[in-house]
């Protein structure tokens, strides 16, 4: 089963055609208040997680009007319908985090009764959206929004995490085949798990020392130099030639290209250097038949909504603009891991 959303592809290509052109890959991070932790911003994030829900159709709108293949990872306790079901779904194993702070069951009381009450923390109609929505994958964000790299924790967690993620993506029909891990604390030990669960992709992170993953306190150091890399070219194009793709366990490596930064007032002034700086990744990228990559999570356009869906909006023209000028493809990270798998065979 392909868990892509698709009817044909735009301008009738063909997979033939596909391989000679670049490709344009979305990912999204969908958590709502499950992947914000500091308690000391509650208040913040709460507003930011609402807004995530009114700008989530909005961007499914302009999704279905460019014809972008996206691929949303989705944390699995979203899909719980009301706190009963929630608890249902508790794996018989979770992880013992030494900072309670990261573990999401710790917050099982704190939940509303339902979506109604609690619209930060249930969320299988927004779902429901995106899964109506042409050419949306549904991927995996995994059950608990949980931490690989976090002490604590261990392998066995992180199965029993794994296996309740794609058993609740499944009962709504959907096949699981992505991963995007939470904080990008992408786990090189766990590749066979998740080809044991039948995951082809997940995304890793780019190359350089401000793009590895650690747990998640990080120095200011490298947020620092990632800050300017979003608005200068400090570290290359972060795009990847198709072939060439990391495969591990047999799942494929797409690592990010760009994290998709929210409109800031404060850098206003900077507002064109950052769509620059994607624009030319992009242009790289279709010029060169090479993979671009671009992530953020929906809750990041949930303030400055207009500017924000203004910048999405600019870029996915360019996107069209490269479509035209080099044929470049929009494409799913599932589609582009049976593309490289295909050419192992």
């Amino acid at each position: 089963m392909n868990t892509t959303n698709k009817k044909e592809l735009p301008g009738n290509q063909t997979g033939a055609d596909l391989e000679k052109h670049g490709k344009f890959v979305i990912s999204l991070d969908f958590e709502l208040l499950y992947g914000m932790n500091d308690k000391s911003k509650l208040e913040r994030w709460q507003r930011t997680a609402a807004g995530a829900r009114e700008v989530i159709p909005k961007m499914l709108s302009l999704f279905q009007q460019y014809q972008m293949h996206v691929t949303w990872g989705i944390v699995g306790m979203l899909y719980a319908h009301n706190k009963e079901e929630w608890k249902e779904n508790v794996p018989l194993r979770i992880p013992q985090y030494e900072d309670k702070r990261f573990s999401n069951y710790e917050q099982m009381e704190d939940l509303g009764e339902n979506e109604i009450e609690d619209a930060l923390h249930f969320a299988p109609s927004l779902i429901r959206q995106i899964e109506a929505t042409e050419y949306q994958e549904i991927a995996s964000h995994t059950f608990s929004h949980y931490y690989c790299m976090e002490k604590g924790q261990t392998k066995k967690d992180f199965m029993a995490d794994i296996k309740k993620s794609i058993e609740v993506a499944g009962r709504t029909g959907k096949e699981v085949k992505s991963l995007i891990f939470p904080k990008n604390q992408f786990q090189n030990a766990y590749m066979d798990i998740l080809a044991d669960q039948g995951i082809l992709a997940v995304r890793g992170n780019e190359s350089g020392f401000m793009y590895q993953a650690s747990e998640a306190g990080e120095s200011l150091l490298k947020r620092g130099v990632r800050l300017l890399d979003s608005f200068w070219n400090l570290s290359g194009y972060h795009d990847y030639a198709l072939d060439k793709l990391e495969i591990l366990s047999g799942v494929v490596n797409i690592p990010s290209s760009r994290l998709f930064r929210p409109y800031s007032h404060k850098l206003r002034i900077l507002e064109r250097f950052k769509l620059n700086r994607i624009k030319g990744q992009m242009r790289h990228a279709a010029k060169h038949g090479r993979v671009f990559h671009l992530w953020w999570h929906p809750h990041n356009f949930g303030g400055n909504q207009v500017e924000n869906l203004a910048n999405l909006q600019s870029i996915l023209d360019y996107y069209k603009l490269l479509q035209q000028r080099y044929g470049m493809q929009s494409a799913s990270m599932q589609e582009i891991a049976e593309e490289r798998l295909q050419k192992c065979i």
